[in-house]
């Protein structure tokens, strides 16, 4: 029972559990209006944060920093810069759909998040 209503569009369904544990445990936030918009598809960055946060426990410095500047499309003052820096820092991307533009890449952070890459970022994890 506790783990329900956690955000105005995850009520009782059979999803709630985890969606509201996540939120409880910090690694889910939900989205500016409130709501988590549990039909919609996760896209790169998205996934990185709840992967990052459930996987390092909230241990991302804010002032995580970039190492590799070649990257075009990511805004690193973003929600999501530290967790992307922190990913590309410690080699924990799947960079296979990634798009080579002379000297850099467009890592293309709102596309879809496939299965694949959530596995191959779990799996460079847990060779840390």
């Amino acid at each position: 029972n506790k783990y329900k209503n956690c955000f105005p569009d995850v009520k009782t369904e059979w999803y709630a559990l985890y969606i509201c544990y996540a939120k409880e445990q910090g690694w889910v936030n939900g989205y500016v209006d409130k709501t988590f918009k549990p039909g919609n598809e996760i896209n790169r960055v998205e996934a990185i944060k709840i992967i990052l946060e459930s996987m390092f426990d909230g241990k991302i410095a804010e002032e995580e920093t970039l190492l590799d500047q070649s990257v075009l499309d990511v805004d690193l003052d973003s929600w999501y810069g530290k967790y992307f820096s922190f990913a590309d820092n410690k080699d924990l991307l799947d960079k296979q759909h990634t798009v080579e533009i002379g000297e850099g890449y467009n890592y293309l952070p709102t596309e879809d998040f496939t299965r694949k890459e959530l596995a191959e970022s779990i799996y460079r994890i847990e060779q840390l």
